[in-house]
Order: structure tokens, then C-alpha cells, then sequence
């Protein structure tokens, strides 16, 4: 239970940071309180209505919004991916590994060895090379468990 709370946390903060990562590099569909319901009302607006809009968020089933990527937020299997890809492929290469777990924690898997073994071995369709997105990445990722029958919640 500790170890599912730690790499819950983990995660939204993972999503936080790349939310003010994306937010400096190009204009965003929320503003300054994030993404969720508010984000829908007020949009990218200016001013203390994003303080409005982050109430909105904080009521408006938000946790719901990043886990399955609705209300203008990304999934957390992607945002994930999208932090740690290059941990996750050397992990992925070895089928084991903290970066690995985690990512399958997220997706809910419930043999993760068998999940971690089915990864690595289709690593170099996976993770072709080092300028493979995060959302190719998911595809093939998915394609492989579903393929090999392994069951996770998020594919």
C-alpha cells in the first residue's frame, strides 16, 4: 500500500512538472491552475479567475481528469513515459527495474515480471531509439501486453 502511495505521488508530481514544463514551451488550454474542470470554464485566462478555475479543478473530479487524460489532461501512463523514457528503456532492457515498475504500477499490471519480461523482449520495437515518443512508445507498449496476453488495467 505504501509503495502504490509513493508512486502515486510520484506521479502527480511528474505530471505537475511537465504541466509547467509544456506551459513555457507553447500556450496551453489552461492557465496557471492547471488542467482539470477549470480549465474547461476559464480556459487560459488571466487573473484571479484561475483561482476560480482551480477550485473548479479541486472539486471537479480532477484525480479522474489525469488518470485517464479527459478535461484537458494527459494520462498519467504518458506523462509518465514522457519523464522517465529513457530510464524506463534501460530498465525495459533489462525487464526489471524501479523506472519499469512504477510505469507498470501506473498501468495497472498485475504480473508485473511477466509484463517486464514481455517488454524486454520486444525492447527494440519498443524503444527503436533514443528519439522515439513517449506516445509511440505507448502504442507499441500496449500492442505488446494485449499480444502477449498480459492484463493490465490501462491497456
Amino acid at each position: 500500500m505504501m509503495k502504490a502511495l509513493i508512486i502515486s505521488i510520484l506521479v502527480l508530481g511528474t505530471i505537475g512538472a511537465e504541466a509547467q514544463t509544456k506551459k513555457r514551451a507553447r500556450p496551453s488550454a489552461y492557465g496557471d491552475a492547471g488542467c482539470g474542470l477549470g480549465s474547461i470554464v476559464f480556459g487560459n485566462e488571466k487573473g484571479a479567475v484561475q483561482i476560480f478555475a482551480a477550485t473548479l479543478n479541486a472539486t471537479g473530479g480532477n484525480t479522474f481528469a489525469m488518470s485517464f487524460g479527459t478535461s484537458n489532461c494527459r494520462n498519467a501512463f504518458t506523462s509518465y513515459l514522457e519523464t522517465n523514457k529513457d530510464a524506463i528503456a534501460k530498465d525495459m532492457a533489462r525487464g526489471e527495474g524501479e523506472t519499469l515498475a512504477g510505469l507498470l504500477e501506473v498501468m495497472g499490471c498485475q504480473d508485473k515480471a511477466a509484463a517486464g519480461a514481455a517488454l524486454q523482449s520486444d525492447y527494440n520495437t519498443i524503444y527503436p531509439n533514443s528519439s522515439v515518443s513517449a506516445e509511440q512508445m505507448e502504442t507499441s507498449i500496449q500492442s505488446t501486453l494485449k499480444a502477449k496476453n498480459i492484463s493490465c488495467s490501462e491497456v
